[in-house]
């Protein structure tokens, strides 16, 4: 009976442990709309579509920030939310509202600013355009959203056809050189037993050698400059590496 209770107890707790993982995972805010141009119902839901999207771009972050601070720039918006930091991956879209008028960019921190480049951001902007643009902000960042994920997908399995395309070389070769050294093997090995045996020309022949001196027919020396290059190339956007990122305000 004490048994029982204490596996029923421990049922318990551990579903209690996870009903408050789940409610703190709802709970995380990836929507900042600061003067509710989104109705409730339309962040709650983007909300929702932003955090299903993470596990799809590899648990990186993506955010939607709508603000009325019409001077501002995407990375200045990123950093007063906390998504900005080279160790955070983040893709965010910030659009700028001034009455009628909205302007919007899209910038990247850590591991989004390798895989998706300006160009990937700008075709990701080609798709939220007319919305964003016409005040439709729900249906422009669900494309965001989709968009995002579509490109970061295909960049994704580009590096992976690149990388077996490195791999498969390397492995032909290796497999070459192991058959190689194999066959020989074989081949030294069956051709030592059978060889025929040699003459014992140690024990019926007397040879002294009385002068030993080497004889070399031709040499030559050849001598190269190297010639140190000390260019050095620029660095593309906000640097490689997981810097920042931004496609350009539209």
């Amino acid at each position: 009976m004490k048994r029982t209770c204490a596996i029923l107890l421990s049922a318990l707790m551990l579903l209690a442990a996870l009903c408050v993982t789940s409610a703190a995972a709802d709970s995380q805010r990836y929507v900042f709309d600061e003067r509710n141009h989104l109705s409730a119902y339309e962040a709650t839901e983007l909300n929702r579509k932003l955090s299903d999207a993470r596990e799809l771009l590899g648990g990186a972050d993506i955010v939607v920030i709508v603000t009325d601070d019409f001077d501002s720039d995407v990375q200045t918006q990123l950093a007063l939310h906390g998504y900005a930091s080279p160790d955070r991956d983040v893709i965010g879209l910030t659009v700028f509202c001034s009455g009628t008028i909205y302007e919007f960019d899209i910038g990247t921190w850590g591991s989004m600013s390798d895989t998706l480049s300006v160009k990937r951001l700008n075709q990701i902007m080609d798709v939220i355009e007319a919305d964003v643009k016409a005040g439709r902000l729900f249906e422009g960042a669900c494309k965001f959203v989709d968009a995002t994920v579509e490109r970061y997908t295909k960049e994704i399995e580009k590096a992976n056809r690149n990388s077996f395309l490195v791999v498969l070389p390397v492995a032909l070769v290796i497999g070459v050189v192991a058959g190689g050294v194999a066959v020989l093997c074989v081949f030294f090995s069956y051709r030592k037993k059978n060889r025929t045996p040699s003459y014992p020309l140690d024990r019926f022949a007397r040879l002294y050698l009385s002068v030993e001196r080497d004889v070399f027919l031709g040499s030559s020396v050849i001598k190269t400059k190297i010639v140190e290059n000390t260019s050095s190339g620029g660095s593309h956007g906000g640097g490689g590496g997981g810097g920042f990122h931004s496609a350009g305000r539209r």
